[in-house]
């Protein structure tokens, strides 16, 4: 597979996580199926989404289409909307018209694919979907998952808060670890790393884009300084769609306890009523507590907190609220790793 991730051994990394490691390239694999539409047919970009794994790939591919560089002799003209309309390009919209009725293909006074259904294509060569293979990896870590405590909240001496933050258009990630004291939120430390984006952004698959970024930092930061006890991580944990957040995957890949908080509920119900400032509701996946809703101290919007991986959900609980300080609305470690990974004032 000329887009898959990299078929090298890594040390320390297993078999079945190099898909974490190492996400296939989405845009190859994008390239590779282009070159497949025959002169004088069209797809849609719903039909490229789906041979990738995932409709909801559709938005990326269009985005791609428009500003990525592409072969000269890549027919990314050939892809249109479903509805016949003839879609962007990164030439204009007149440019692309013309190129395919150079092919023969007609379009209406309103700027519409006449006899679309005779001009679609969709008998592309099978290519094993890289977004399939990237949720059956999610999915198969439920096995995997540490739900008790790795380390008791009593004995946690340090968190390290880690977040991504992409400057340049999106085309380089810089990744900040901050390391906490887990009793004040005293910041102790500090990494940044930039490195290039390696996998597009596609709704429900942050994962693939900010994990190997996150684990690089956390591996530099830690080659010189000592471990932390916990990873707080700006992503999910238990509170994801597929149970396996980005909190998750970072602690299950590298054996770390890890905790996921989030600004935005990505699935899950309030199990009680709307928290007090400074309090937390439980919320419920598939009739379990997977996590909790939490007010700052200032009374503002709610973050969301959950386990990822080597921590309960006591000790997930009681960390994130002891490190809630009372003028903020993330914990001190998520806060300084923001910062950070936005600011650079680590000088990375």
């Amino acid at each position: 597979m000329p887009f898959g991730p990299a078929s090298r051994s890594v040390a320390g990394v297993a078999d079945a996580d190099r898909v974490f490691f190492h996400p296939p390239d989405l845009p190859a694999a994008l390239r590779t199926l282009l070159y497949q539409i025959p002169a004088s047919r069209v797809t849609t970009y719903g039909t490229l989404a789906e041979r990738l794994g995932d409709r909801v790939a559709a938005r990326w591919i269009g985005e791609a289409l428009l500003h990525e560089d592409f072969p000269a002799d890549c027919p990314r003209w050939r892809v249109v909307r479903a509805d016949g309309d003839v879609g962007r390009y990164a030439a204009g919209r007149e440019r692309k018209v013309a190129l395919l009725r150079r092919e023969g293909i007609d379009f209406d006074e309103d700027g519409r694919l006449t006899h679309a259904a005779g001009a679609l294509w969709d008998a592309f060569d099978w290519i094993p979907p890289p977004l399939a293979a990237l949720r059956d990896w999610q999915r198969s870590l439920a096995p995997r998952v540490i739900r008790r405590d790795m380390l008791g909240a009593d004995s946690v001496a340090t968190i390290a808060g880690i977040d991504v933050a992409y400057p340049a258009a999106g085309r380089t990630a810089r990744a900040a670890y901050a390391l906490c004291d887990a009793a004040r939120g005293a910041l102790l430390a500090e990494r940044v790393v930039r490195r290039p984006t390696a996998f597009p952004y596609i709704t429900s698959y942050l994962t693939f884009r900010e994990g190997p970024n996150l684990v690089d930092v956390i591996r530099e930061a830690e080659a010189d300084g000592p471990a932390a006890d916990v990873l707080m991580v700006d992503g999910s944990g238990r509170l994801h769609p597929r149970g396996a957040g980005l909190a998750t995957c970072v602690g299950v890949a590298l054996g770390r306890p890890t905790i996921g908080v989030t600004k935005k509920r990505l699935c899950g119900d309030l199990a009680g009523d709307e928290p007090p400032p400074g309090a937390a509701t439980p919320i419920a996946m598939d009739g379990e507590i997977a996590g909790y809703a939490i007010r700052p101290h200032t009374g503002g919007k709610r973050i969301y907190a959950s386990p990822g991986n080597g921590v309960s959900l006591e000790t997930c609980l009681k960390l994130t609220l002891r490190l809630m300080p009372a003028r903020r609305r993330l914990p001190a470690p998520i806060h300084h790793a923001d910062r950070r990974s936005r600011h650079n004032t680590a000088g990375a």
